[in-house]
């Protein structure tokens, strides 16, 4: 089983989809076994949502510090 620091280091190819299937099956297994690695990816796939949100929209710094208060209350 992977470790917790392993689980973060390997979080943006697990994200971006560049992990093999054992890679991916050992990922799962850590995340089912491990409520704050799975609190982690929540959190780090909820932030790269939103910045690429802002990034492609081009909003008004308004806006996007709005979005970016909404993510940071939902994360709480």
């Amino acid at each position: 089983m992977l470790s917790c620091k392993e689980v973060v280091k390997r979080s943006s190819d697990y994200v971006d989809g560049n992990l093999g299937f054992w890679g991916r099956v050992s990922y799962k297994f850590h995340l089912f076994m491990c409520v704050h690695c799975r609190r982690y990816i929540r959190h780090f796939t909820l932030a790269i949502g939103v910045s690429r949100e802002c990034a492609e929209s081009h909003l008004p710094e308004e806006q996007a510090s709005a979005i970016s208060k909404r993510a940071r209350d939902q994360v709480r």
